[in-house]
């Protein structure tokens, strides 16, 4: 069993909801529905509702926003650098919007580059509301992306045509209005909402029943015209206001108005003069389903929660989940990353343990060769020796032995005789300089003095007095600490003389 996915599209009158069963590389249609949305009616309720119709478990999700809740704007930037374009971005939507920036969040896509210029097509949305919405319907749906449901369904087209360079204007029409979005190079780089005309609203010309559009004629010919003119309009202006080049190739319609007859489409065709084929993103996508399932989708109503629901999983593109709206990501959310964690953890510690096993095996194999190399200099430095067990410990055993017990100290060193050395160092220490010596030593290296004296300046001068002796290659003072136990503060110091010719 494979990862199930959702897509909601909510439109300006209805929320439908598409289930998909993600596997290696295909999709499985599970579950679909769609719920309408009352005048003034609860839009979190409905979301709830339909997301229990559809037996929603929670798993990676997309959520699709009508452009009716977006404002739309296309930029011109003189630079593609996404830091700079982050940087510029809301000084430029400040200049544009109605409301203050940091009441909307935003997200961008990056559409065309001319020169040096860059092309944008930014959405905006009110934070407030979407904030409000996502946490009204928490407890049912938690989508990892928020976009324009257009968005994805254009890029859905693209990804599954035969040529996803070829140019297309996209139609998503309904009752209430018409969505247009114009992709060029493969890329969508224009959205528009365009409301229907009043005539239109007050007198409809087009009536659904049984999911089938019933068009009342003329009225519904004079319907078809003025949306061609909306259209066309919209384009001139957006090319023109952009220094934009390339028209589209033909016209994809989808939406509810997708069914209606032959008749008015033809008569989209002629208006526009473009060939116009209908959406059928079910088949043109591939996605595995059953022949009962087939007859009973209606993709006029369910395009758009299909592409959404394609496109759930995928990382990167347009998400109005920005800021403090930003989706709460945990590694233990869901079972894929709960066992991408696990491997995590697994790898690192056969690596640990790997690292630690080569480790050891250098630090034996060091070991060995040091043992080896003792063991060669302990028998060339004693031949009559057979047998070596610890060879370091054996031959500090030898050395010593050969070495045998330290001679005391005789009465000279380096042809110097002690008497005649201690009677210098009483000559040349001042004898206004009032000390007192607690210890005194004499070794083959030199001599050792340690004692009290008054103030610090009275070791200066002992050490000044010892180093004119021509007996010492050097004097140096090791220490100079006042007595705290003493109430006369005494200083106590030690002072060692390495000896002439040593």
């Amino acid at each position: 069993m494979g990862e199930q996915i959702l897509g909601i599209d909510i439109s300006d009158g209805h929320v439908a909801g598409v289930v998909l069963e993600q596997q290696r590389r295909s999709s499985q249609l599970l579950r679909w529905h769609s719920v309408d949305v009352p005048d003034e009616g609860d839009l979190a309720a409905v979301i709830q509702q339909l997301c229990e119709q559809l037996l929603w478990q929670g798993g990676p999700s997309l959520c699709g926003l009508p452009l009716a809740k977006l404002s739309i704007r296309n930029l011109v930037l003189p630079f593609g650098d996404v830091k700079k374009i982050a940087q510029a971005l809301p000084f430029e939507l400040e200049e544009q919007l109605l409301a203050p920036l940091d009441t909307a969040v935003y997200d961008y896509g990056l559409c065309r580059r001319t020169g040096d210029e860059r092309l944008l097509v930014v959405f905006t949305a009110d934070a407030q509301w979407l904030g409000q919405l996502l946490a009204e319907t928490s407890e049912h749906l938690d989508p990892d992306r928020v976009l324009p449901a257009m968005v994805a369904l254009a890029e859905q087209i693209v990804k599954h045509q035969d040529d996803s360079k070829a140019p297309f204007l996209l139609v998503h029409a309904d009752l209430h209005s018409m969505n247009i979005a114009l992709v060029l190079q493969g890329t969508p780089v224009f959205f528009r909402r365009l409301s229907h005309p009043e005539a239109m609203i007050m007198h409809p010309p087009f009536v659904v029943e049984h999911g089938q559009v019933r068009a009342e004629y003329p009225a519904a010919e004079e319907c078809v015209s003025q949306l061609a003119a909306l259209i066309e309009q919209s384009l001139d202006f957006f090319q023109i206001d952009n220094r934009v080049e390339g028209t589209a190739e033909r016209i994809v319609l989808a939406g509810p108005l997708n069914s209606m007859d032959d008749g008015l489409v033809e008569m989209l065709s002629t208006a526009l003069r473009l060939p116009v084929e209908r959406l059928d993103l079910l088949g043109l996508s591939g996605i595995t389903c059953t022949e009962e399932q087939r007859e009973q989708w209606h993709g006029p109503e369910l395009d758009r929660a299909l592409a959404l629901a394609l496109a759930a999983g995928k990382r990167g593109g347009i998400n109005l989940r920005q800021g403090h709206l930003a989706k709460k990501v945990s590694l233990l959310a869901s079972r894929k990353r709960l066992i991408t964690v696990a491997a995590a953890i697994c790898a690192l510690l056969l690596a640990g343990l790997g690292y630690l096993g080569v480790d050891t095996y250098t630090l034996q194999q060091r070991d060995k060769a040091l043992l080896q190399e003792m063991t060669s200099i302990y028998k060339a430095t004693f031949p009559t020796v057979t047998k070596v067990h610890e060879p370091y410990v054996e031959m500090q055993a030898k050395l010593k032995a050969l070495q045998g017990a330290e001679t005391p100290t005789p009465y000279f060193i380096a042809d110097n005789w002690v008497i005649p050395l201690l009677a210098d160092i009483s000559r040349r220490l001042p004898a206004s300089l009032a000390f007192k010596v607690g210890r005194l030593s004499i070794d083959r290296d030199g001599v050792a003095m340690k004692g009290t004296t008054d103030t610090y300046n009275g070791v200066e001068m002992i050490k000044a007095a010892l180093a004119a002796s021509p007996q010492f290659k050097s004097v140096r003072i090791v220490s100079a600490t006042a007595d705290k136990g003493k109430k006369d503060g005494a200083i106590r110091f030690e002072v060692q003389m390495q000896l002439e010719g040593l």
